[in-house]
C-alpha cells in the first residue's frame, strides 16, 4: 500500500522500534475495493495481521477503493493501547510484506511466520491479533519507511463510522 505520512505531532508517538504509545484518536479511512455495501461495517475476516479494520489516510483508502468498484468509509477511532512498530526495508526478507512486524509480535520462529515463508500466502492467521490482544493492545500502528503507515483496529477498539 502506498500510505502517506500522518500528522505525528497530534499523536505524539514515542521513539523506538516497537512498543506502547499514546492512544490514537482521530478520523482514518478504510477503502473497500469492491461493491460490498452489505458488509461495510464488519472487520476484515482475513487481514494480513488478523481480523480488524485496516485504516489509513483518505488518499490511500481512495487508491485502494479505486482498484475495483469500491468506496471509502471514514471512521472516528479511539484506540487506547496501540502496539507501535516501525518497519524498515532490511526487515522485509525476500520481499515478504509484514514479516518484520510479525517477528516483533510473535518471534522469529513462530509457526505462522514459517507458514508464510513456506506458502507465500501473506496471511499470518489470527496469531498476531491474538498475541496483541492478549497483551492488552486494541490495535496496531505500523509505520513504514518514507512516512507511510497503516492502523489496524481490533474488536476492542472503538470505531464510529462517520462518512461513506
Amino acid at each position: 500500500m502506498n500510505l502517506k505520512a500522518m500528522n505525528n505531532t497530534s499523536l505524539e508517538f514515542k521513539a523506538g522500534v516497537a512498543g506502547k504509545v499514546s492512544p490514537i484518536h482521530g478520523r482514518f479511512y478504510h477503502g473497500v475495493a469492491f461493491d460490498n455495501t452489505r458488509f461495510w461495517n464488519q472487520p476484515s475476516g482475513k487481514g494480513t495481521f488478523g481480523s480488524g479494520y485496516y485504516l489509513a489516510d483518505k488518499e490511500c483508502a481512495l487508491n485502494y477503493a479505486d482498484e475495483g468498484d469500491g468506496f471509502v468509509i471514514g471512521f472516528d477511532i479511539n484506540i487506547q493501547n496501540p502496539f507501535w512498530f516501525k518497519q524498515t526495508s532490511d526487515m522485509e526478507e525476500g520481499e515478504i510484506y509484514g514479516i518484520g512486524f510479525a517477528k516483533a509480535v510473535l518471534g522469529p520462529d513462530h509457526h505462522a511466520i514459517l507458514k508464510v515463508y513456506e506458502t507465500g500466502d501473506l496471511y499470518f492467521g489470527n496469531e498476531i491479533e491474538d498475541a496483541l490482544t492478549a497483551r492488552g493492545h486494541d490495535g496496531a500502528y505500523i509505520e513504514y519507511e518514507e512516512g507511510c503507515y497503516e492502523i489496524v483496529a481490533y474488536f476492542a477498539a472503538r470505531l464510529c463510522p462517520v462518512e461513506i
